[in-house]
């Protein structure tokens, strides 16, 4: 099956859990291609984001100029 390509907008509060999830349990069909977020440092799972190269944009407009998004969560 085809990996579906997702985008992440607001790690703090409750997005933290869909990181948590997607980062815990690696889903063969997600392709997690970009996180939106204006303070990620603020993101206990920030460091792992970026050792596992998942670019962090500060707005949605960054995000759609590098990457097609066919999900935003």
């Amino acid at each position: 099956m085809k990996k579906v390509k997702v985008a992440l907008v607001g790690i703090g509060g409750y997005g933290i859990n869909l990181v948590v999830e997607i980062l815990n349990n690696s889903n063969p069909l997600i392709d997690l291609v970009g996180v939106v977020e204006p303070y990620p440092e603020r993101c206990s799972r920030y460091g792992e984001l970026l050792e596992r190269k998942i670019p962090v944009y500060s707005n949605m407009d960054e995000l759609y100029k590098n990457h097609e998004v066919e999900l935003t969560a």
